[in-house]
């Protein structure tokens, strides 16, 4: 058997390099050096964060007080997604992150439905799903513990502020024993063999580690910009890859849900254009709701076709993953990437 991992260096902040950092603390205890560095001068990606229940699985995972996260992240629960217009303008369809239906007793629900509805004896699909009923009537709690209770069978997910949440890590990191540096990577140097040795700071400060992760986003500092492992192209799958947030009115009580409605806009480019409705609350302690607008950059925007100009913060992706960098392709790596 090989040596264990005694130190792990993840590169870059944000929500995707806490979570590592905090994952890993967690996992190794005592026995592994959990080091982060990140540079202040280098700005992250993201606004308000809609998640999905798995992210209670994972606060839960390493640790994280929910009360206190909640507090710290401005967070409020959500317990689907609404799409509206996604098939015609009037249409609207609800996904909740609970089950529907009651059980596999008598077989998989959604054949006992359909052979129900075949008989005009089945309600509509939502009147069997008690978390869609829980979102519209606006009821979401703290998780029951108690996994024979009514609420246990209502995940929940979040909506916080991606800034918040990534600064409440760093302070559960550290009072961990994780260290952060503070600092911009120059070099990446690699050994004979191709694995990553070591990286070097301003200021002529190196960095080791018996495991690296790249946490760098769309950059890939080390995975790409050393190792070379390649690109993998999603773009023609989903094109949607601008968006601008921004605050807006108030139009009622906040929902305990996500709403993504579809813009057809007159217009083939807008056909495909989303608007996610997420409740981001600014860096204080008080709630406003925003909206962000997505559209595919090989189109034209529809407020720029109307004379008019998207105002908020503006947001630009791609969809693809890294290549495996132990195929014949591209080099060895002892590293793993992460986008943020």
């Amino acid at each position: 058997m090989g040596e264990p991992i005694r130190s792990i260096l993840v590169v870059g902040g944000g929500t995707a390099g806490w979570m590592a950092a905090a994952a890993l603390k967690t996992a190794t205890g005592p026995h592994c050096q959990v080091r982060l560095v990140e540079s202040e001068d280098i700005g992250i990606v993201g606004v308000g964060e809609a998640t999905v229940p798995t992210i209670r699985d994972f606060n839960r995972m390493i640790g994280l007080d929910e009360v206190a996260f909640m507090r710290e992240t401005k967070a409020s629960l959500k317990l689907g997604i609404q799409f509206v217009g996604w098939g015609d303008e009037s249409s609207s369809y609800f996904h909740p992150f609970g089950a529907y239906g009651a059980g596999r007793e008598l077989g998989d629900f959604h054949q006992v439905w359909l052979s129900l509805r075949a008989r005009g004896m089945a309600s509509d699909l939502d009147a069997y799903s008690l978390c869609t009923r829980a979102a519209f009537a606006g009821r979401v709690g703290a998780l029951d513990p108690e996994p024979r209770s009514p609420e246990a069978l209502i995940p929940a997910a979040f909506h916080f502020d991606a800034g918040l949440y990534a600064q409440h890590l760093l302070r559960f990191c550290e009072a961990r024993g994780v260290e952060r540096i503070e600092g911009r990577i120059l070099e990446v140097a690699q050994r004979a063999d191709g694995f990553v040795d070591h990286v070097r700071l301003e200021g002529e400060k190196t960095l080791s580690a018996d495991l690296f992760i790249d946490c760098t986003g769309f950059r890939g500092l080390l995975v790409e910009g050393a190792l070379k492992a390649g690109y993998e192209d999603w773009s023609h799958w989903l094109p949607m890859d601008r968006a601008v947030a921004a605050p807006c009115a108030k139009a009622g009580p906040i929902t305990p849900y996500t709403r993504a409605t579809a813009d057809a806009g007159g217009s083939t480019a807008m056909s495909t254009a989303r608007a996610s409705s997420i409740r981001r609350p600014p860096r204080r302690a008080c709630w406003r709701p925003s909206t962000a607008s997505c559209w595919p950059s090989r189109v034209t925007c529809a407020s720029s076709r109307a004379g008019g100009k998207p105002t908020g913060t503006g947001m630009s992706w791609r969809w693809g993953c890294r290549r495996d960098s132990s195929s014949p392709s591209s080099q060895p790596a002892s590293i793993w990437s992460t986008s943020g």
